[in-house]
């Protein structure tokens, strides 16, 4: 049943009583005495993970090295904190919502961020690359890279002399769904590709989820905004990128 609780003589709050306990709403003890916690599923059923800090104690697997592993990092997962908002499409860094919903910039964070995923480039296995476009002409064996060109859009290969090498050129009306490339892929959640916009425009990524196998569209579009979500379409906005700059985004993450 609900019950009254009444927090320092100040202000009163409901809680549930069962029995001799009484249990207060976890939204508040959480602010209250600066803990963390969630609600957890594992093989289909919830629990709830407390715990009084984000620290771990992690122990040292070789000598230290200016220049390798910092501390424990590799074991860090910044980007999954309930504390980030996302990681930004301008900056490409973590936004703390410690402070507010908003999100802000927090260089200790960000440090975090930054240092975990290098420490993890030095203990990870190198991942695995699977290579759909590079505008040139492919070598036999690799993977057709077969763009689905809609009426009205137009997809060219030319030299881009800065680059010293092609690239692909699209122009899309911009009432037009765009070009498309099916990449098929299920293992693979990382995405990289070099962009260049002359106007305004976007690129998206179509996921499809393993429950109920719904869609789900990513788009990265040129402006300032910081993340937006409309039915099953999430936008991350990555500035106006008007020269050469390469994009890679955890799709699990922006997700």
């Amino acid at each position: 049943e609900d019950i009254d609780c009444l927090i320092n003589d100040e202000h009163t709050i409901k809680g549930r009583r069962e029995g001799n306990e009484v249990f207060l709403p976890f939204s508040w003890v959480e602010k209250y005495f600066e803990v963390y916690g969630k609600i957890a599923q594992y093989d289909g059923y919830d629990r709830f993970e407390f715990s009084h800090s984000y620290s771990k104690v992690y122990t040292q697997r070789a000598p230290y090295h200016p220049d390798g592993v910092f501390m424990s990092f590799e074991g860090y997962n910044v980007e999954v904190r309930d504390r980030v908002k996302c990681i930004s499409g301008v900056e490409g860094v973590p936004l703390s919502t410690q402070w507010g919903p908003q999100g802000y910039f927090y260089p200790i964070q960000i440090a975090q961020y930054g240092l975990s995923h290098y420490s993890k480039n030095l203990t990870e296995k190198p991942p695995h690359v699977e290579v759909y476009e590079t505008a040139e002409e492919r070598e036999q064996g690799s993977p057709p890279g077969k763009w689905t060109v809609p009426k009205g859009c137009f997809v060219t290969t030319l030299l881009d002399k800065s680059r010293f090498t092609n690239v692909k050129q699209f122009v899309v009306p911009e009432n037009s769904e765009g070009a498309s490339l099916q990449l098929g892929n299920t293992k693979d959640f990382v995405i990289s590709f070099d962009l260049k916009l002359l106007t305004n425009g976007s690129v998206s990524v179509v996921l499809e989820t393993t429950e109920k196998n719904q869609l789900f569209t990513v788009h990265y579009i040129s402006n300032s905004q910081l993340i937006a979500l409309k039915d099953k379409d999430i936008f991350y906005g990555i500035g106006a990128r008007t020269s050469w700059s390469t994009i890679t985004r955890d799709l699990v993450t922006d997700f």
